[in-house]
């Protein structure tokens, strides 16, 4: 009796092996198909379509340094944003199951590798792709993420009008200050133009309150600006270029004999006139400051610093 019993055993376990492994194939065949599906949409730049094959509580993760994850209605608005002005095309799409991050399992999930193509006119740009695809039983997508290098994509292919113009511009002012020209810097400020404060405690300093700054250290210091690099900027949101400008560099300060370089990471954010609206550097002025800066000097601004 017992090797029929273990017999019997064997059997249904192996019959309830291949039924899970049928069922986990079936939901992966599935769930493949779907995410084809809404790729297509993409390609077809169909946005309302493609929230068919989105769960309600869907998620968009993100990917990229500090970009957040977006719930349906926020994938809606960013999807809608990007297929205005471009057109995308998938080629070389491989599709083969995800597995579950614990057990290591195929779990119905679907991961792809591909090449999208991205077009805006004449200009076109391809980007490498990985991505994942989570579903629930109904077969609709409750996550996706994209693994890529956007950023360098955006730049490529993006109008670069914008921020041609606002680099040039952000040159202009950084040369009235080697100039020391305050008057003539105010010119590439916007009237609701912030200075961001950067340093431990430091307040932002509306347009006044940056020029009066400006005004001081000029009286007493020679900026001058070294192998500046100026490259695009992206939102913080969308990771997309916008016409900001970064630019890294280094300033040479001078008081009579003495002078100090000092590295600097800049950023500059342009409204649609070209002109400054807000800008933050990144560097130790204070140890340049103490460096080259009479004591008394240092003590007056500050206390300016602190009113």
């Amino acid at each position: 009796m017992k090797p029929i019993f273990y017999l019997l055993v064997s059997s249904i376990l192996l019959v309830s092996c291949q039924s899970a492994d049928n069922s986990v194939n079936e939901a992966f065949e599935r769930n493949s198909e779907n995410l084809k599906g809404l790729l297509e949409t993409w390609e077809n730049q169909d946005v309302d379509g493609s929230m068919a094959y989105l769960a309600d509580d869907f998620i968009d993760v993100g990917t990229g340094f500090n970009e957040p994850d977006r719930n349906k209605e926020e994938h809606k608005a960013r999807m809608t944003m990007m297929m205005s002005t471009m057109k995308p095309t998938m080629k070389n799409a491989v599709f083969l199951p995800g597995v579950d991050s614990t057990t290591l399992e195929a779990d119905g999930s679907v991961r792809y590798y591909g090449t999208w193509n991205f077009a805006i006119g004449e200009k076109n740009e391809d980007l490498m792709v990985y991505g994942t695809a989570e579903f629930n039983e109904e077969g609709k997508v409750t996550s996706l993420a994209h693994y890529a290098d956007f950023n360098m994509m955006m730049m490529q292919i993006m109008p670069a009008e914008a921020y041609e113009r606002n680099s040039e511009n952000l040159k202009g002012l950084l040369k009235t200050w080697e100039n020391q020209d305050v008057d003539g810097s105010m010119a590439y400020l916007a009237d609701d133009f912030v200075e961001v404060g950067t340093g431990f405690n430091e307040p932002d300093r509306n347009k006044e309150e940056h020029k009066a700054q400006m005004t001081m250290m000029m009286s007493m210091m020679k900026p001058t600006m070294k192998n500046a690099v100026f490259l695009p900027g992206v939102d913080s949101t969308t990771l997309e270029a916008d016409g900001s400008v970064r630019y890294y560099g280094t300033w040479n300060f001078a008081i009579g004999e003495k002078n100090e370089d000092l590295m600097v990471y800049g950023t500059a954010e342009f409204n649609e006139e070209g002109k400054v609206t807000s800008l933050a550097h990144y560097a130790d002025f204070n140890m340049m400051m103490m460096q080259i800066m009479p004591a008394e000097v240092m003590e007056q601004m500050a206390g300016n610093a602190t009113k």
